[in-house]
C-alpha cells in the first residue's frame, strides 16, 4: 500500500483553501449496463464504453464533466479498456509515513501538497521518467496525484505510475488505492513504458471513489470506482519513496519528472476549482541526516505545472557477510567476509560469544560446543543495518560421548574412544558403553540389554549396531531396544533375549509383549530339522522354518503338537497361525502333514492322513461327526487305524478305505467285534435306501430301516 505522510511545521500549518461541496455521485449518470466487477481488483468495478469505437464521455464515466483528462482523452480519441486486471501489491510499507522535523520536509515524499476542507478531485499529468538504481541494489519510486493524504484519520485516494530498479532493469505500471481500507492494485492491462506521456485523476462523491488512469502514448485508458470513505483534508501531486518491511529504501534515479495540468477540486459544474498555486506548500523529501533526495521546483506562471528532481539514492548499507565453515567441532575457526552494500565505512563484529571486532573481514575461533549467532553491523553516513548468521559448534566425539553417559548414570569413562566397524565407535564407562553408529548418532548401551547384544557378537552380531537408546515403560516393566538387526527386549520375568527376523515379525503380528505370548523367554534356537527354528515365549513359542513360515505355537494345540514330536513327528512344521472362529468355540491350526484340531468339549487332537480327508468329506467339525475326540489311534487288524469323534469315528484299512461310522449302523458293527469281527473294515460310507441306510463292510452288510437293524452277512 501507499502510505500517508505527516510532517512537522517549522512555524504554521499549511494554508487551508477553500471548502467545496461534493458534486453529484459518480455513479448517478451512468449507465448500469456500463458498470461491471473487476474480480481481481478488489471492490473496483470497471466502466466499460458502450460506444461500437471504445470511446467514454466524463458522464457515461461518473466522471467530473470538466475532467481535462477525459478532454485530452475525446480529443485523441482514445480507446477504453472495457476491463480492468489488477494484482494486489504485497503489503510493503509503513502504516503512518516517517517525516523528519525540518519545515515541510518528509523522508518519503517529494512535491506539492494542499490543506482542503473537503477534497474531491484531483488530477496531474506527467511523462514516465526512466530509473536506475545504486549498483546492484534494488530502488524504488512512484508518482502520484492524490487526496486525503496529509489527514492521518480519514481516507487516502490516490493512482499513478510506480518506477522501479531492479538487477532484471526497470519494473513499471499503473497503480490505484484506497489506504487503510484496501492495499494498492497493480494494473496488468495497460503498462505504460519510460517515455509515455500518462494522466491519472482520483474523485469522490457520495461514497464513491473514482480513479481515471490514461496513457496517451499507447492512446489508452481505463476507468473505475468503487464504494470508499470519505478522504481526509488535502490534495497532493508527489514522487514518493515508498517503504520497504518498515525501512527506506534507495530511492530510483529519475533525473526529473514534469508534473502538469495539476488541478483538484471541482465545483457543482465539475469543473477544476483549484491548482498548488492556491495554497499548497513545497515538501522536500530527505533523510536521517538531513540531506536531500528530491525536491519540487517552483510553480509556473499559472500554477498547474512544476519539476521535481532527484539528488540523492539516500539509502544506508545493505548489510550483508558470509562465513565459512558455519559448522563443524571445537575448536572451530571461522573466517568472516563482508559483502556489504551501500558502501560502508565502518564494521562492527559480535560474534555471539561474548567477544568482538571492528576489522572488515575478520577471522574468530569458537572454543565451546553451541549455537551461535554473528552479527554484523555495518554503517555509512546515511545510516547502518545488521545482518546475522548462525554459527553451530559441536562438541568432539568425546565430550558428547560424555554428556550422553552422564544423562544415562553410566559413571566415569574406563576408556578411550574406539572405533569399529563401518565407522561406529564406542567408549565404555563404568556402568555400560555409548555406542557411536555409523550414521553419527549416539545410543546407550549398558545392563542386560547389553549382556544380551555381547552375547551376539555387538556390533559384528545378527544385531549390528543399536538404532535406539532403551525404551522402557513395557508392560510389567519390560525394556526394550531397537538394533539394525532387530531388537533385544528385557523383562524382570524373563530376562534379555534377542528378537529378530521372521520370528519377530509373527511375534508382533501377535501384539508383542501385549499379546498372547507375552516376553520371549530364550533366544532363537536354529538348528532344527529342514532349516527350522523357534523360540520360547511366556505363552508359547514361535516356530519357523524356510518351507511353511513363521508361525504362533499355544495353548493345547501346542500341547499336542509337542505329543506327536513336535517338528519331527508326523505334522511336521505349523503353517498357518491357529485360527479361532469355529462351531462351538472350536480352533485350528494346520501344519505341513495335516492339522490339530481343538474345543472346548472334544479337546485337541491331530487330524491327518486320509482320516483328515474322510472327515473333510463329511463337513469337518459342521458335519455329522462334529470334532475329533480322540488322536488317530493305529495298530487295528490288518494295518488298520481309527478316530473317534464326537458324532461317531472315522476307520481306515489299506484294503477297505476310510469311512465314516456312526449311528445305528455303528452300534450293529460294534456289537460283531468292530473290525475283529465277522464283518471287517467298512468298505462304502453310509448311504440312503428305501426307508432308512445302509453301510457295506468286507464281510457283508448292515441296513437301518424304519428303526430296525438287519445284519447281512455274504
Amino acid at each position: 500500500m501507499r502510505c500517508r505522510w505527516t510532517y512537522a511545521l517549522a512555524a504554521t500549518l499549511l494554508a487551508a483553501v477553500g471548502n467545496l461541496a461534493a458534486g453529484p455521485s459518480a455513479d448517478a449518470a451512468v449507465p448500469s449496463a456500463l458498470r461491471h466487477d473487476a474480480s481481481s481488483c478488489g471492490h473496483m468495478t470497471v466502466t466499460s464504453p458502450s460506444s461500437p469505437d471504445g470511446t467514454l464521455t466524463a458522464a457515461e464515466a461518473g466522471a467530473p464533466a470538466g475532467s481535462p483528462i477525459f478532454a485530452k482523452a475525446a480529443a485523441r480519441h482514445v480507446k477504453w479498456l472495457p476491463t480492468l486486471d489488477c494484482t494486489q501489491v504485497p503489503s510493503h510499507h509503513t502504516k503512518v509515513p516517517a517525516h523528519s522535523s525540518a519545515a515541510y520536509s518528509s523522508s518519503n515524499w517529494s512535491g506539492y501538497a494542499a490543506q482542503t476542507p473537503a477534497p474531491n478531485y484531483a488530477q496531474a499529468e506527467w511523462t514516465v521518467p526512466a530509473v536506475t538504481g545504486n549498483g546492484s541494489e534494488p530502488a524504488y519510486s512512484s508518482v502520484w496525484p492524490g487526496i486525503g493524504g496529509m489527514d492521518a484519520t480519514n481516507e487516502l485516494i490516490q493512482d499513478g505510475t510506480e518506477q522501479d530498479a531492479g538487477a532484471n532493469g526497470q519494473a513499471t505500471y499503473f497503480w490505484f488505492e484506497l489506504y487503510p481500507m484496501e492495499n494498492e492494485m497493480q494494473v496488468n492491462n495497460l503498462v505504460p513504458k519510460a517515455g509515455d506521456d500518462v494522466a491519472t485523476h482520483v474523485y469522490w462523491a457520495n461514497g464513491t471513489a473514482d480513479f481515471t488512469l490514461c496513457d496517451y502514448t499507447q492512446n489508452t485508458c481505463v476507468n473505475g470506482s468503487q464504494a470508499s470513505p470519505a478522504p481526509g483534508n488535502s490534495a497532493e501531486w508527489i514522487v514518493e519513496r515508498p517503504t520497504i518491511n518498515g525501512t527506506f529504501p534507495d530511492l530510483a534515479d529519475y533525473g526529473q519528472v514534469d508534473i502538469t495540468h495539476a488541478y483538484y477540486d471541482v465545483d457543482a459544474l465539475g469543473n477544476p476549482q483549484y491548482t498548488p498555486a492556491s495554497g499548497a506548500d513545497s515538501l522536500t523529501m530527505q533523510d536521517s541526516t538531513g540531506r536531500t533526495l528530491a525536491s519540487p521546483g517552483g510553480l509556473s506562471p499559472d500554477g498547474t505545472s512544476f519539476t521535481d528532481r532527484w539528488e540523492a539514492y539516500g539509502n544506508s548499507p545493505a548489510a550483508s557477510f558470509t562465513a565459512s565453515p558455519t559448522s563443524g567441532t571445537a575448536p572451530l575457526s571461522v573466517a568472516f567476509t563482508d559483502t556489504s552494500a551501500g558502501s560502508p565505512t565502518s564494521w562492527s563484529w559480535d560474534f555471539g560469544d561474548g567477544t568482538t571486532s571492528t576489522a572488515q573481514n575478520p577471522s574468530h575461533t569458537y572454543t565451546q560446543p553451541g549455537t551461535y549467532t554473528a552479527t554484523l553491523t555495518a554503517t555509512n553516513g546515511n545510516g547502518s543495518s545488521t545482518s546475522t548468521a548462525t554459527i553451530t559448534v559441536a562438541a568432539t566425539l568425546a565430550q558428547q560421548m560424555d554428556a550422553k553417559a552422564a544423562q544415562w548414570g553410566l559413571g566415569a569413562a574406563t576408556g578411550a574412544v574406539t572405533a569399529i566397524r563401518n565407522g561406529g565407535y564406542y567408549r565404555n564407562y563404568q556402568y555400560g558403553a555409548i555406542i557411536s553408529a555409523p550414521s553419527g548418532s549416539l545410543f546407550v548401551s549398558h545392563g542386560a540389554i547389553r549382556g544380551e547384544w555381547a552375547a551376539l557378537g555387538f556390533e559384528n552380531g545378527i544385531m549390528g549396531y543399536p538404532s535406539t537408546d532403551e525404551v522402557g515403560g513395557l508392560r510389567d516393566g519390560g525394556v526394550y531396544q531397537n538394533y539394525d538387526g532387530g531388537a533385544i527386549v528385557w523383562s524382570p520375568a524373563t530376562g534379555a533375549h534377542e528378537s529378530t527376523g521372521p520370528i519377530r515379525s509373527e511375534w508382533q503380528a501377535t501384539g508383542f509383549e501385549g499379546g498372547i505370548l507375552g516376553y520371549p523367554s530364550t533366544d532363537i534356537v536354529t538348528g532344527l530339522v529342514n532349516g527350522g527354528s523357534y523360540q520360547n515365549y511366556q505363552g508359547g513359542a514361535i516356530v519357523s522354518s524356510p518351507a511353511a513360515g513363521a508361525h504362533e505355537s499355544t495353548g493345547p494345540i501346542r500341547s499336542e503338537w509337542q505329543a506327536t514330536g513336535f517338528e519331527r513327528g508326523i505334522l511336521g512344521y505349523p503353517s498357518t497361525d491357529i485360527v479361532t472362529g469355529l462351531v462351538n468355540g472350536g480352533s485350528y491350526q494346520n501344519y505341513q502333514g495335516g492339522a490339530i484340531v481343538s474345543s472346548p468339549a472334544a479337546g485337541a487332537h491331530e487330524s491327518t492322513g486320509p482320516i483328515r480327508t474322510e472327515w473333510q468329506a463329511t463337513g469337518f467339525e459342521r458335519g455329522i461327526l462334529g470334532y475329533p475326540s480322540t488322536d488317530i489311534v493305529t495298530g487295528l487288524v490288518n494295518g488298520g487305524s481309527y478316530q473317534n469323534y464326537q458324532g461317531g469315528a472315522i476307520v481306515s484299512s489299506p484294503t477297505a478305505g476310510t469311512h465314516e461310522s456312526y449311528g445305528a449302523i455303528r452300534a450293529a458293527w460294534q456289537s460283531t467285534g468292530f473290525e475283529r469281527g465277522r464283518l471287517g473294515y467298512p468298505t462304502t460310507d453310509v448311504y440312503p435306501v428305501p426307508g432308512g441306510t445302509a453301510q457295506d463292510f468286507q464281510g457283508g452288510r448292515v441296513t437301518d430301516i424304519n428303526g430296525a437293524t438287519i445284519i447281512t452277512y455274504s
